[in-house]
């Protein structure tokens, strides 16, 4: 498993912790609401990353 060290805005640093804790905050929650937002970027952007190689399918 990956680590990545990242930094944002306080805001958006407030909102999602405020959104994660709508639910209930849990273990690993945060890790698992940024790694699907990573997904939805990264399907949005038509960006496919396949065997460590990343393909623009622009």
């Amino acid at each position: 498993m990956g680590k990545l060290t990242i930094e944002i805005s306080d805001e958006v640093e407030k909102e999602l912790r405020t959104f994660i804790a709508l639910d209930g905050y849990r273990r690993g929650k945060l890790s698992k609401v940024v790694e699907e937002s990573i997904k939805e970027y990264i399907s949005k952007h038509k960006i496919l990353v396949e065997n460590d190689e990343i393909q623009y399918l622009i």
